[in-house]
């Protein structure tokens, strides 16, 4: 074999080799949701406006009309006033439409009180507030970001 077609060979192996380790991989939906959920909540959870409500589409109406500007003056609010320390989301259902265009979840999120809490299982039931979340997901580009939503309170005994 001569030498410019085994440098050829290996060129075009290289290039076959970059080509599949560089390209984008499929994301499976629901692990984006729920990673977008942990981001959200890892955001509020260092008091951080901007990456809490990114999980919030341009689109989104909440209770009563509520719109984004509308969620982010109330998380703002939340943020700045709450007395919480950490944010978990916890008993996360998610049901993706038939295309994985859209998604229903059905989340608890557990905004905790105190320090050295460093997972759901430190939280006493006293030291906690809980509220339940309906969110109606819309895949825009390759993230997926909330449309719509419905909350209420619950109970951190209704997470055990």
């Amino acid at each position: 074999m001569n030498a410019r077609v085994a440098i050829g060979a290996v060129v075009v192996v290289l290039a076959v080799v970059i080509f599949f380790a560089t390209r984008e991989k499929p994301v499976d939906p629901e692990v984006a949701i729920r990673a977008a959920l942990e981001a959200s909540a890892k955001a509020a959870s260092e008091k951080n406006l901007d990456g809490t409500i990114e999980i919030l589409s341009e689109k989104f109406k909440g209770p009563n009309g509520i719109d984004r500007s509308g969620a982010k003056r109330i998380i703002f609010m939340q943020l700045r006033q709450g007395d919480w320390s950490r944010v978990f989301f916890a008993r996360t259902e998610v049901q993706l439409s038939e295309d994985a265009t859209k998604a229903n979840v059905t989340t608890h999120a557990v905004l905790a009180r105190g320090s050295a809490i460093e997972k759901l299982e430190d939280v006493l039931p006293t030291s906690a507030t809980v509220y339940r979340f309906e969110f109606q997901f819309e895949r825009e580009g390759k993230t997926y970001r909330i449309i719509s939503g419905e909350y209420r309170p619950a109970q951190l005994l209704d997470l055990k």
